[in-house]
């Protein structure tokens, strides 16, 4: 199986430096306008179907991008970011909410163990079609934690190892 993970394009937020969560904003003209280009390096992996989050952000992104057929799963939708949605990333300490020990929910912040099991629960589910290309579309905030999925998930300490931005990809084969 090849999973090819993919950020959705940016959008106002993105732009402006905001955080977003499941604040649910479609993507910025320019996020559109760089679909085209993805789309085409894309092409190279022939895509069976792709799976998306049901954000706009994502879905816009997942549909712009290719023509396989599309399903929504709300597994992979942005993580629960609480009072800092909308306000500037500056605010919010991405460190604190990584910290697989400490395992916060302050201010409203979906715990980093939550996401994790949902995250896994889902890849478990995919990594069953072992034939396929698929393309996952998501959120900075679900996608960086993917990796510890294929990894050796430590069991403690903060889990920031990975970072991607807006329209990058990532392949894993299994």
């Amino acid at each position: 199986m090849k999973i090819i993970v993919l950020r959705h394009e940016k959008t106002d937020y993105n732009i402006e430096g905001k955080v977003q969560g499941l604040t649910d904003i479609p993507l910025h003209k320019l996020g559109i306008a760089s679909c085209q280009k993805l789309r085409d390096d894309l092409k190279k992996f022939s895509i069976d179907y792709v799976i998306s989050s049901p954000l706009k952000r994502a879905r816009q992104t997942a549909t712009l991008v290719s023509d396989a057929p599309l399903f929504l799963d709300d597994r992979l939708i942005e993580r629960n970011l609480g009072l800092y949605e909308g306000k500037d990333k500056s605010l919010y300490d991405s460190c604190l909410y990584a910290d697989y020990d400490l395992n916060s929910t302050q201010n409203g912040v979906e715990s980093v163990r939550d996401v994790l099991e949902r995250i896994f629960d889902f890849l478990d589910e995919i990594v069953k079609d072992n034939d396929k290309t698929v393309l996952l579309v998501s959120h900075g905030g679900i996608i960086k934690f993917i990796p510890y999925y294929f990894s050796e998930l430590p069991k403690h300490g903060i889990l920031n190892a990975y970072t991607i931005d807006n329209g990058e990809y990532f392949v894993f084969e299994r």
